[in-house]
């Protein structure tokens, strides 16, 4: 009978360490899923950013084309810094 229990403890020691391994490998996956994650959020809002300035300069140029196709001469002014007094 104690050698059928060796084996037995055995397996359940190679089962823990089984275990063990699967919980680190669960562990990695979660991390890289997370860091994979991180990223594509990251990259989402670099890109919805982009496409916000590019839609804001297109119409500021479309703007500023109108302006001059109508024969008006200061479409685009010159910001000058206000006059501070003496």
């Amino acid at each position: 009978m104690e050698r059928q229990k060796q084996p037995q403890e055995s397996n359940q020691d190679s089962n823990q360490v089984s275990n063990h391994g699967g919980n680190q490998a669960a562990e990695e996956d979660e991390r890289d899923r997370r860091a994979t994650n991180i990223f594509l959020a990251v990259a989402a809002v670099l890109v919805v950013g982009g496409g916000l300035w590019l839609v804001n300069s297109m119409a500021d140029s479309r703007k500023a084309q109108m302006c001059l196709e109508s024969g008006r001469r200061n479409c685009n002014p010159i910001p000058v810094p206000a006059r501070q007094p003496d």
